[in-house]
């Protein structure tokens, strides 16, 4: 049996779509609200799915506990509340086709911005496990299968269902519970840079000295420059700028952050230049925001300007 699980805070308006898609994939459909002001809940139970209340208490932990509600199954598959899966019957085909000895299944995960990612969209119970109150990771303890060639789309902002105030304590409490976890330092620093706090600049600071990941330190520098460069430190901006490219020499947002502050002309070309000789995005870069045509023409203009920003 596969079970459809989706978690739900006022999705009324896109509960039918997520209907049609699970009435097909699935044998069972279950809907976790928790804490809808709309009528999430009862559009879903008149479309046929179990619905459930929920306490929010950050996306693992909720995750988790949703998981629980569809046993026994064989299959519990997890989109969001927003995604849309193009070919649920080829989906369910190919779930039920997988060897007894495989746990979980892999799809193509497609979000706004061009990005790409791999994603397990679905696990035997009791084989995988949610980690984490927000950016949340599914752990798999064993064996998985992509299914071929199927993606899934989440076109609408991710994490979009919750405020910036209700996010920051979910990534307090992460670095909390995880002080040598790189990416929950990455995360809680970016946070604070959008909120434009300078506290936000230890907390890259300390990402750099934890992460493997030379990307990973690269866009954790350039957050920690823009944050710096907000506060009014040009000078500590440019270095962190400077530091990013030397990192990682594909992430254009480190020459981005060069252009936008540094007081000599002819760096500005330079950086103008490199930014230019990288026409993917990195993976922890900005996309699509400084790749394709207008940002070619931003990067070229500069160094026409000769530098001037």
């Amino acid at each position: 049996m596969i079970a459809v699980v989706s978690i739900a805070k006022n999705e009324e308006a896109n509960i039918p779509a997520l209907a049609e898609y699970a009435r097909v994939l699935g044998d069972k459909w279950i809907v976790a609200d928790t804490g809808s002001t709309d009528a999430t809940a009862a559009r879903a139970a008149e479309l046929g799915a179990e619905v459930h209340c929920l306490p929010w208490e950050g996306h693992g932990p909720t995750r988790n506990k949703a998981a629980t509600l569809c046993e026994p199954c064989d299959w519990v598959v997890m989109p969001d509340a927003d995604e849309i899966i193009p070919e649920p019957e080829r989906m369910r085909r190919g779930l039920e086709a997988l060897d007894d000895g495989l746990v979980a299944a892999v799809v193509t995960w497609k979000i706004r911005g061009g990005y790409e990612y791999d994603r397990t969209l679905a696990w035997r119970p009791g084989y995988g496990k949610w980690k984490y109150r927000a950016h949340t990771q599914l752990f798999i303890d064993g064996p998985a299968a992509r299914l071929e060639p199927l993606t899934i789309e989440h076109p609408g902002p991710v994490g979009r269902g919750i405020s910036r105030d209700e996010y920051l304590p979910l990534l307090e409490a992460d670095v909390a519970d995880y002080p040598m976890d790189a990416g929950r330092h990455y995360y809680l620093g970016r946070q604070l840079y959008y909120a434009g706090r300078a506290s936000g600049l230890a907390v890259l600071d300390r990402c750099v000295m934890l992460s493997r990941s030379g990307p990973q330190k690269a866009k954790a520098l350039v957050y920690a420059g823009w944050l710096a460069s907000d506060l009014g430190h040009q000078g500590l901006a440019l270095a962190y700028f400077k530091t990013a490219a030397e990192i990682e020499p594909k992430m254009r947002g480190a020459y981005q952050g060069i252009i936008r502050v540094s007081p000599d002309r002819d760096e500005r070309t330079q950086a103008a230049e490199k930014a230019l000789e990288s026409d993917k995005p990195v993976f922890w870069d900005s996309a699509p925001v400084l790749y394709g045509d207008r940002a070619d023409e931003w990067f070229r203009s500069v160094m026409e300007r000769k530098g001037a920003a």
